[in-house]
């Protein structure tokens, strides 16, 4: 009656299903490539993550999270993703902002973009190459 519920090796139990991972491998993939020194690399790579994740069925919170890591990559001292994410990122804001932008539901707008700008592409601490402005601007 007042049993505890004990391992058995012959009871059964149903196998937990794994969880879908939260970073899909392929936008790590194309963040890698957009990273490489080579050019034709980086070209290939900016055109994956339009023709894949920029396309017409691109949802606005998949494209936020694609520019925020973008304006990220802005700041990365790697290889060659400066050049490789500015050139991603101008594609992507001419896809959505040029003449003819298409809206899509649930992205930021232009104030919201050059926020999230500000806030990834910060200074923080003692980084080699921060200019500090005093209050008296000198």
């Amino acid at each position: 009656m007042g049993e505890t519920q004990r391992f058995h090796p012959h009871m059964s139990y149903k196998k937990r299903r794994r969880e879908q991972p939260l970073v899909d491998t392929q936008l790590i993939e194309i963040y890698e490539d957009l990273a490489n020194i080579d050019e034709k690399i980086r070209l290939k790579a900016c055109h994956s993550l339009l023709i894949n994740f920029v396309s017409e069925t691109a949802n606005g919170d998949q494209l936020n999270k694609i520019l925020t890591r973008l304006f990220r990559g802005l700041c990365s001292g790697r290889k060659a993703a400066r050049l490789g994410f500015s050139v991603a990122l101008t594609e992507i804001l001419t896809e959505l902002l040029g003449p003819r932008g298409r809206k899509v539901p649930g992205s930021q707008s232009i104030p919201d973009l050059i926020h999230t700008l500000q806030e990834q592409t910060r200074t923080s601490g003692n980084v080699s190459g921060q200019v500090r402005i005093s209050k008296n601007g000198q």
